[in-house]
């Protein structure tokens, strides 16, 4: 039995690297989706795109698409959902729709590299968040790993030159954000089926940008093919897949572990800027990059055999 439950962990941990890798692409992607990038490489129609849309109605579409993929599978668990469910998925969502308010907004403002690097440090506030509210304290091998992650960061921002600007500080306020989403999904993920779950999430972060983007933006529905090439792909693989393999993977995974498996988030936000927008880290850069994988490795090798959910 035990056998078989550390086969499925393993299966999600390899799943969520591979999410890592897909949000990592996105960030030159939804970056030029909301900011002309003409240089940007790669194709995808995005050097085309000549009016950016605005954060919050690109969000309200791309929210809005994932949560009707997978809410089309699950329509009858939809249906069968407490009260007490629905809250719980409403109040999940509000802090993932925080941390993607704060990101998107953050990419207008900094390079996709840097905005990896900070939306990447709540690979500490996770396990800080849990010890101070949950009053949990993560295992040693989790708290090595995540300092080790924390200093390759640093490295990967210093090459640029780290600075704290309204980029920088809007994408600290996601980092914030997607400490308190994880906690509450690792708190919550087994408290309704994982595809309700996660088209609640989804949905509330859909309604949540959609009414906000009426209120302050009265942006028109984008047009530009770029644009909605870019939505796609976020919705479908960084949205549907990735929301749905997180809910499902933190059954199985405590928080401050999640966080520091999702942290390769920020090396590959890094490679996919550099190859697709030449922004460049340097041998220090890369250095933190390769201090982040050994940060995953520390708190995967050295965990302990049963680690508390």
């Amino acid at each position: 039995m035990r056998e078989a439950t550390t086969r499925r962990r393993y299966s999600w941990e390899f799943a969520l690297i591979g999410v890592t890798v897909v949000w990592g692409f996105t960030f030159p992607i939804v970056k030029c989706a909301v900011q002309t990038c003409p240089d940007i490489n790669g194709g995808l129609g995005l050097a085309s795109i000549e009016h950016p849309t605005t954060p919050l109605m690109f969000l309200a579409l791309r929210f809005a698409i994932a949560a009707i993929l997978i809410g089309a599978t699950s329509i009858h668990t939809l249906r069968t959902l407490t009260r007490r469910q629905i809250r719980i998925g409403v109040v999940i969502g509000l802090a993932l729709a925080g941390s993607f308010i704060f990101q998107t907004f953050g990419l207008q403002h900094t390079t996709a590299s840097n905005a990896g690097f900070l939306t990447g440090l709540y690979v500490i506030l996770t396990p800080l968040f849990g010890a101070a509210v949950l009053r949990r304290v993560p295992p040693g091998s989790t708290v090595a790993g995540a300092l080790l992650a924390v200093v390759g960061l640093l490295l990967i921002a210093s090459p640029s030159g780290f600075g704290i600007g309204l980029g920088e500080t809007l994408v600290l306020g996601c980092a914030a954000m997607a400490a308190i989403h994880l906690l509450l999904l690792g708190r919550f993920a087994g408290a309704a089926p994982v595809r309700a779950l996660a088209t609640l999430q989804l949905g509330v972060v859909a309604v949540v940008c959609a009414v906000s983007s009426v209120a302050f933006e009265r942006a028109p529905i984008p047009t530009e093919p770029g644009i909605w090439i870019a939505m796609g792909i976020t919705a479908v693989f960084a949205s549907a897949i990735a929301f749905f393999v997180q809910t499902g993977a933190q059954r199985f995974i405590p928080p401050a572990r999640a966080a520091v498996i999702l942290v390769m988030e920020a090396p590959f936000a890094a490679l996919f800027g550099f190859l697709m927008l030449s922004e460049h880290l340097g041998g220090r850069g890369w250095l933190g990059a390769g201090l982040i994988l050994c940060g995953m490795l520390v708190a995967e090798v050295f965990a302990p055999a049963r680690e508390e959910l």
